[in-house]
Parts: structure tokens; C-alpha cells; sequence
């Protein structure tokens, strides 16, 4: 298995001393299992989730989240298995065959994150809800050295987080200007630009156009017909959507921690 990076919930305005304590007690030998349980559900109440940081709406209770479930769910997979043809005792046919009522009991409060235009996650866009991170692409990196592969091991709070994305950033941006004679003047903004443009284009790429990303040789092709300074901006889309990911759950108060 390799490392994610799980995003850690945020202490409420001015309750950042009490969580520190509490998740400094957590886990510790000399803490009872009922003093345990009592903290964590103290933590509970004095933090917010990711979702909750961005508004996430949420399923069956926001209508922009339940119209979400609606179209993407509950009406795709009830397709599917008219399509298959699968018969009304099977698993998958039971579970969403139901109404809509009643299959939303099963996911309510669930939050969409992509409906507030979050889009920081490896994890694929079929699964929204997610904020975590493979911090395997950066302990794995070629390009960075080895305290900063270290770090991608070690817990981050907030303020370490984004001080780690910035120098994730500064590092990728020295590489970029070192290993490409077009980019010698690059700077971090440029970068960024150069980055969100390619990953659009990725996602608009059609297999009638040339690109299929669900095909490597079509990917390689594509890579291939970039200009040199394209290219050297899409060998470092893994430690750049690292970066991108500290920086900005960081600016949100959120820190993380390695999940091996």
C-alpha cells in the first residue's frame, strides 16, 4: 500500500490550544479507553471536516448535492442494470432499485465536494467526497531531494502544511528553470498558469482527438506532440498537484497526516 496523505479536520476560531491538546493526548498509553472516547468526541465538536471548511452542500439535504445523487447514482446505476439485465435479487440491483427516498437514507449528510469547484484530489472526479492526497508522488520523486521526500511521512499541522506546499513549489520551480533552457526565466506564476492549462486540456482531450486518457500510448502521443517547455511542465504534474494541494488546504487551516 502506498502513502496518502489524509487531510486532518481544523480547530474552530479559538479553540486551536484545546485541539492541539486533545490530539497530543489521543492514543496515549496512560489515557483510559473511556478518556479516549470522551476526547474524540470532544475533537468532534470543537473541528470542521474539509467539506465543511469549503460549504460542501450535502446529499438530501442541499438540492444542488441531492440533484447530484440523483443524476450521477441513483439514475446512472438503475441504467446499468437495465442494461445488464441483472435480475432483482442481485446485490447491486436491490440496493438501488429502491426509490429515491429511500436509498437517500443511506448517503444523507454525504457532501459533494466538486460542486464548490474543489479539484485538489488524485483521487478520480467519480469520487467527489474526497480530500485526500497520494503523498507516495512525492516520497517517490525524482526531482525532490531527500528532506523534502522525507517530510511526506511525517504529520503537518496547518502552518507546516502550507510552509511545505511553498517549498514543494519553490523546488519544482528551480528544477523547471534547470532542466529547460525556454523556462530559465520562469517564475511561479507562470508555472501555475502552465499547469492548470495543461491539466484543462488533459480533461477536454477526446479520443477523436487524438488523446484517449484512459489509453498510455495515446497519453504518451500526446505528451509527445508539446512543445519541449509543455513537456517538461508535465514530468513534474505530480509533485506540482502535491504543492498545489499543501498550499491550499494549508491557507484553509488544515493540516494532514501520512496513512501507510
Amino acid at each position: 500500500m502506498g502513502l496518502d496523505w489524509i487531510l486532518l479536520d481544523r480547530a474552530k476560531d479559538g479553540h486551536e490550544d484545546e485541539v492541539a491538546r486533545i490530539r497530543d493526548q489521543l492514543g496515549r498509553d496512560d489515557i483510559d479507553e473511556a478518556d479516549q472516547d470522551r476526547l474524540a468526541d470532544r475533537l468532534g465538536e470543537l473541528t470542521l471536516t474539509g467539506a465543511e471548511t469549503l460549504g460542501a452542500p450535502r446529499i438530501g439535504i442541499d438540492d444542488a448535492a441531492t440533484a447530484w445523487f440523483r443524476e450521477t447514482q441513483w439514475e446512472a446505476n438503475r441504467r446499468t442494470i437495465a442494461e445488464r439485465k441483472l435480475p432483482p435479487e442481485d446485490p447491486f440491483a436491490r440496493h438501488w432499485n429502491r426509490e429515491l427516498e429511500d436509498v437517500l437514507k443511506d448517503y444523507a449528510g454525504g457532501t459533494v465536494l466538486h460542486l464548490t469547484g474543489y479539484d485538489r484530489s488524485v483521487i478520480p472526479a467519480a469520487t467527489p467526497i474526497a480530500t485526500a492526497f497520494c503523498g507516495e508522488v512525492v516520497k517517490t520523486s525524482k526531482i525532490l531531494d531527500a528532506e523534502l521526500r522525507g517530510l511526506a511521512t511525517e504529520d503537518h499541522d496547518a502552518t507546516a502544511t502550507l510552509a511545505y506546499g511553498r517549498r514543494i513549489e519553490a523546488a519544482v520551480l528551480a528544477h523547471l528553470r534547470g532542466a529547460e533552457p525556454a523556462l530559465a526565466e520562469l517564475d511561479a506564476d507562470g508555472m501555475w498558469s502552465a499547469y492548470r492549462e495543461l491539466l484543462q486540456a488533459s480533461r477536454d482531450a477526446k479520443p477523436d482527438g487524438g488523446v484517449d486518457e484512459d489509453s498510455s500510448e495515446a497519453a504518451e502521443a500526446w505528451e509527445r506532440a508539446l512543445p519541449s517547455e509543455r513537456r517538461a511542465i508535465v514530468k513534474v504534474v505530480p509533485e506540482l498537484a502535491a504543492a498545489d494541494w499543501a498550499i491550499y488546504w494549508g491557507e484553509k487551516g488544515h493540516g494532514f497526516q501520512p496513512f501507510f
